[in-house]
């Protein structure tokens, strides 16, 4: 089974021509999701330097391969790398690990993660067969880390934050705005902007999935969870 995550960030203006005759980051995940490609041999197919800046993490569950490639680092640079199993990695905006808020995310994701590994010690069961877990990591990750609102950059670092945000100051204060994990939705020049989904996907080792998503819908927030199979391994398929 393969999983794709793009996201794209610092765009150019839209309409300008320069960004219309650049190549669809979403057809990324889609066309690497249809191939028969390893993340590691589709990430090599790829002209990183023709699209708009991106971040793409490509997962193959049964080999147990995780790649990830930005092509809008510093300098221009791409970097493609393999991530390794078992360790927890942050993203968002900006490069892997990078930002105050990321780095102290990851910290706290793997200290539930080990606290979860050691109650299952203790059970003596696997954590995948307490039918407790997932809404455990749920409100653990998704609602307690993810849903953090507080800033780790100060007022004073963003500018003085108005009591009455318009829509101008939102660049001059976007970094502090945006130094929270969870951001409350604030007026900026390109309409509301703040967290709009959260989502928590968690696969056992028999294969069962269970993927989880709150989401904004006409200023309310909504859930949905879908519960599936992974497919088996080639040699359990002849």
């Amino acid at each position: 089974m393969s999983r794709a995550m793009e996201r794209g960030w610092g765009d150019p203006d839209p309409g300008c021509a320069a960004a219309a005759l650049r190549p669809s980051r979403g057809a990324l995940t889609t066309d690497f999701l249809h191939s028969s490609l390893s993340p590691e041999a589709y990430v090599k197919t790829l002209d990183l330097a023709s699209f708009s800046g991106f971040n793409l993490v490509l997962v193959d569950l049964p080999s147990s391969q995780l790649w990830y490639c930005n092509n809008a680092a510093a300098g221009n640079n791409t970097v493609v790398q393999q991530l390794r199993p078992s360790v927890v990695y942050g993203l968002s905006n900006g490069c892997l690990n990078e930002w105050p808020k990321v780095v102290s995310g990851v910290e706290l994701v793997s200290s539930i993660l080990q606290h979860a590994a050691a109650r299952s010690r203790q059970s003596g069961s696997a954590d995948e067969e307490d039918t407790g877990v997932t809404e455990r990591m749920w409100q653990d990750i998704c609602l307690g880390v993810m849903g953090d609102c507080e800033k780790v950059v100060g007022e004073g670092q963003g500018g003085d934050l108005p009591t009455s945000l318009t829509a101008a100051d939102f660049p001059k204060h976007q970094r502090y705005i945006c130094s929270s994990r969870f951001i409350e939705p604030v007026p900026s020049p390109w309409g509301m902007y703040g967290t709009r989904s959260q989502m928590l996907l968690t696969v056992a080792s028999t294969g069962q999935c269970k993927l989880r998503e709150r989401y904004l819908e006409g200023g309310e927030w909504r859930e949905v969870e879908h519960c599936f199979q992974q497919q088996q391994q080639q040699q359990q398929q002849q």
